[in-house]
């Protein structure tokens, strides 16, 4: 592993050498103190790297003394320790504002025995990170001695009061996980929805058809953006696993993705039989692009100021452009990429939702230039990248790279690029965790992948879907 993936956090932009010329992504934040779901093993974090817009202005506080610390990297098998050196460590100062905490300030120069200082942070609460690359091995650490965000304790630094950090000791990190999967995708969502939902806690449920992408693309940022899951159906039944996890879920609404030709009137019955309480409502509209578009405008009333923008007539681009534009709270609303521009319903809702960031996600054969350029001559004047790789997998990277580069997310997620359940439930999930989805082939993982995801310094991986859709070689490293 090279010394310098760290210099993708150092300078992100020159150092990522797939990472495509971009706009303006907005600012990196992180939730504040979620509780740990108890579906994953090990325990999972979901708060772990989300951005938003830019802290609220005016609520900068004055600032505090000189904080100063000292960082001890200790080498892999918890052996000797040696100082941080400058270039190979960072130390990250997330501040606390407006129920996010946002990176205020980073410090990367140390002294030969591993302290470190830094002036001016303004007076607030703070959650310390540590990253390190010492020995070619990357290490990561929250403060109070915390491996994950959700652990992390927060420290108060006052107006005009210096703060020392006690030593702070950094291991390697020991990288873990598993896979979440069931029989098959109706099991599977069911599994993903286990994995990070408490009984009684989703407000809103997405339930599609497992048998189609075309109507429940936008659907898993939608159940993302109102802290609710995606889950599977059959066309004319609700499996049992999945009427079993509804009543547990108990959610005030359910969102039936798609009309009567996806989702008969039958399972929508069953739904409310099941749930007597509960807001049963269908989106549907006349084609695919209508129906992305009335589940954005329900999820998202009014403007939207991240919007990823997908063809809707395959599904890979659309699943890597979920989770990322999720992770900035946004949207992701499907064209038909054939097209020469835009079509005049589509802009007529991209003006009235006045996005403020687009991502094209995939290449001009799947997004047209000419969409493109409609998309730049919008009225809300929308900074726009594009995200085309060669294929569906460096999509998908090229996107990872883009949203989650600063907050070294602690987990990741694979799922097979050539089907769209396993991803398409797994959104929600990815996005609670403010973590990427990987797109992969079932039989290894490339190389390109494994350089992204150890650069990102992930504690835990999860496959989502059973070896049949993700062998144990794609899981534990096996490069193609």
């Amino acid at each position: 592993m090279p010394s310098t993936l760290l210099a993708r956090l150092l300078a992100p932009v020159a150092a990522a050498a797939l990472l495509v010329p971009l706009a303006a992504l907005p600012a990196q934040a992180r939730t504040i103190d979620p509780a740990p779901p108890a579906g994953l093993t090990p325990a999972a974090d979901p708060g772990a790297g989300g951005r938003v817009p830019s802290p609220t202005p005016g609520l900068t506080a004055a600032a505090a003394g000189e904080v100063t610390g000292r960082i001890l990297i200790s080498t892999s098998g918890g052996g000797a320790t040696q100082p941080a050196t400058t270039g190979n460590t960072l130390v990250r100062f997330w501040r606390e504002d407006s129920g996010q905490y946002f990176l205020e300030d980073t410090v990367s120069t140390f002294d030969g025995d591993g302290d470190f200082s830094v002036v001016g942070l303004p007076a607030g609460g703070y959650r310390l990170e540590v990253l390190t690359i010492e020995n070619d091995a990357p290490g990561k650490e929250y403060w109070n001695d915390r491996e994950f965000w959700f652990e992390a304790d927060t420290v108060t630094l006052s107006e005009d009061l210096a703060y020392a950090f006690p030593t702070i000791t950094v291991a390697p990190i020991e990288l873990a996980g598993g896979r979440i999967a069931g029989a098959d995708r109706y099991e599977t969502s069911v599994a993903i929805s286990q994995a990070f939902v408490d009984d009684g806690e989703a407000d809103v449920v997405y339930l599609a058809t497992g048998l189609g992408y075309a109507d429940a693309l936008s659907a898993g940022p939608a159940a993302a953006a109102n802290g609710g899951v995606l889950l599977l159906t059959r066309p004319d039944a609700v499996p049992s696993i999945v009427r079993s996890e509804l009543r547990r879920l108990d959610p005030g609404r359910v969102v039936i993705v798609g009309g009567t030709a996806a989702i008969r009137s039958s399972v929508v019955s069953t739904v409310r039989s099941l749930l007597p309480d509960a807001e049963v409502d269908r989106i549907a509209g006349v084609d695919r692009y209508d129906t992305s578009r009335a589940i954005v405008a329900d999820a998202w009333p009014g403007a939207i100021d991240n919007v990823a923008v997908a063809t809707g007539r395959n599904f890979p681009d659309a699943l890597a452009a979920g989770a990322a534009i999720s992770s900035v709270g946004g949207a992701v609303v499907l064209v038909d990429g054939q097209r020469s521009s835009l079509d005049v319903a589509t802009r007529s809702f991209l003006t009235d939702i006045a996005p403020q960031y687009v991502a094209i996600a995939g290449g001009a054969s799947s997004v047209s230039s000419g969409i493109a350029s409609s998309l730049s001559a919008l009225p809300s004047d929308p900074d726009v990248d594009r995200f085309g790789g060669d294929d569906r997998y460096e999509t998908a990277l090229l996107m990872n790279q883009a949203f989650f580069r600063e907050s070294a997310p602690d987990y990741a997620f694979l799922a097979t690029g050539t089907g769209f359940a396993d991803a398409l439930s797994g959104g929600p999930l990815a996005a609670a965790l403010g973590a990427p989805i990987y797109l992969s082939t079932q039989r290894c993982l490339s190389l390109d992948n494994y350089r992204e995801i150890s650069g990102m310094f992930v504690r835990e991986i999860y496959a989502l879907g059973g070896k049949a859709v993700l062998s144990d070689r794609v899981l534990y490293g096996s490069l193609c």
